[in-house]
């Protein structure tokens, strides 16, 4: 009953005080607003490392072909906003074990490696013995859209030597423990700092 009380009192309160309750149910879309201010002009890159391990496969007149690096290509000049403008940040990664550094350390937001057979399984149409790998932080925001947006460009390039829907496996490999968070995990740190938001007037009046 006295935690009923309390409640009714406060919504008294909240009713009487008409300006604190419209600042406070104003503050979220206010900072929307803001937000959409510095980040809502489409000028977003995303780092993506790639590991090209693709030793690349001699074609009929004797030239040598490396898949690995047409995808690397696609990667930069296919996936753009309708300015042009990049949405992917591409760079190569010398070893996995750097890139997974960069990776912790949010200067790249994915990590692509591309297979050592990969020419030679899509010149013999074996396109389903290749596997293509994306290493990230899950938890980490732009991960999931730098990985959608590599896998875009991927299968755009792949179309051309398969009419399969997914000719090649791409597998996602979770950055340290991130895979084992569940949602409730994720979502628990942004909605405290929700719940300290809509007070900030309250506390100040």
């Amino acid at each position: 009953m006295k935690a009923l009380s309390v409640l009714v009192k406060s919504l008294r309160e909240q009713w009487r005080d008409i300006w604190t309750l419209l600042l406070t149910l104003a503050s979220s879309p206010f900072f929307v607003l803001v937000y959409w201010m510095f980040f809502g002009g489409g000028s977003t890159t995303y780092g993506v490392l790639v590991l090209n391990r693709d030793a690349g496969t001699e074609l009929p007149d004797g030239t040598v072909w490396n898949a690995g690096a047409d995808i690397i290509r696609a990667l930069k000049e296919n996936v753009t906003y309708e300015d042009g403008q990049s949405m992917l940040d591409v760079e190569f990664a010398s070893s996995r074990k750097d890139a997974e550094k960069q990776l912790k350390d949010r200067e790249a937001a994915a990590l692509l490696i591309i297979p050592e057979d990969f020419s030679r399984s899509l010149l013999d149409g074996e396109v389903e013995s290749s596997m293509v790998t994306i290493v990230g932080d899950l938890t980490y925001t732009y991960y999931s859209i730098a990985a959608v947006l590599t896998n875009a460009a991927l299968d755009g390039y792949l179309q051309s030597f398969s009419d399969q829907p997914r000719p090649v496996q791409v597998t996602e490999d979770a950055l340290g423990g991130s895979g084992a968070r569940t949602e409730f995990e994720m979502y628990v740190p942004g909605m405290m700092i929700f719940a300290v938001m809509m007070l900030i007037y309250q506390a100040s009046m």
